[in-house]
């Protein structure tokens, strides 16, 4: 895929890891400059972007904060935003997963997985898109799930979160279409991560494998391939949409 980002801006959330790292990887290749958002700061990271930076002649700058906590949210965007003209695409990538039946679910761990799934990712929203609303163009990729539609056994948390993630997505699609800011989801599948391995039995994994039409999960690579298409000009008519994709589980 030729697309060329040079001299465009993206944040990208979960960014050190699975499809976050992914991401990063994709947009770096294809010229643009990334703010890399991760909770925990690493040398390993904060290395890497750097090699990335010199491999791709544009910046990959490491930021870091707790998605739990709204006071570093805002003073870690306040500064994405000072120190930059522009921002052209926002990807909210982070999430957290949780597995346990309905009944065994304390409201707790529901309110966790709703803060950083959902309400969050709103907020830092929020903070985003008054940059993109001034310079009157951006792009939002919500990065979903197919529970939120398939509402899997023992995720009643994480699904219900990413169902909110949906809907909220559309609204914003039709609430700031007039400011030329473009709002899609993409809903992967099994993807081939450590929160998905962690979280996911192999009896369950296999016998799901068996019955896509691909007969496998997909690469982090095959997702943020995706949310590049969604950041070019090929996508411009292309918001409001949730993008399965999910190797055929909903065929």
């Amino acid at each position: 895929m030729n697309i060329d980002l040079k001299n465009q801006i993206a944040v990208v959330t979960g960014a050190s890891k699975g499809i976050g790292l992914s991401l990063v990887e994709e947009f770096s290749k294809n010229n643009c400059n990334i703010w890399a958002c991760a909770r925990t700061k690493t040398n390993e990271f904060i290395d890497y972007c750097k090699k990335l930076e010199d491999q791709n002649n544009i910046f990959v700058r490491p930021i870091f904060f707790d998605l739990n906590d709204y006071n570093e949210i805002k003073f870690n965007i306040d500064h994405i935003n000072k120190n930059s003209e522009k921002i052209d695409h926002l990807i909210n990538n982070a999430g957290v997963l949780n597995n346990s039946l309905f009944q065994m679910t304390e409201i707790e761990n529901f309110k966790t997985i709703f803060e950083v799934n959902f309400f969050s990712q709103i907020y830092l929203s929020q903070l985003i898109i008054k940059k993109m609303i001034k310079q009157k163009k951006g792009n939002i990729i919500n990065i979903s799930s197919t529970s939120s539609q398939d509402n899997d056994f023992g995720r009643s948390a994480y699904s219900s979160s990413k169902a909110a993630l949906n809907s909220i997505s559309k609204v914003m699609s039709k609430e700031l279409s007039r400011f030329n800011i473009k709002v899609n989801v993409i809903a992967p599948g099994l993807v081939d991560t450590n929160l998905m391995r962690d979280n996911t039995e192999k009896k369950y994994l296999d016998d799901t494998v068996s019955k896509l039409n691909v007969k496998r999960i997909a690469s982090p690579e095959e997702i943020s391939k995706l949310a590049l298409y969604l950041s070019s000009d090929d996508s411009s008519y292309i918001s409001g949409e949730i993008i399965r994709i999910d190797g055929g589980m909903g065929s």
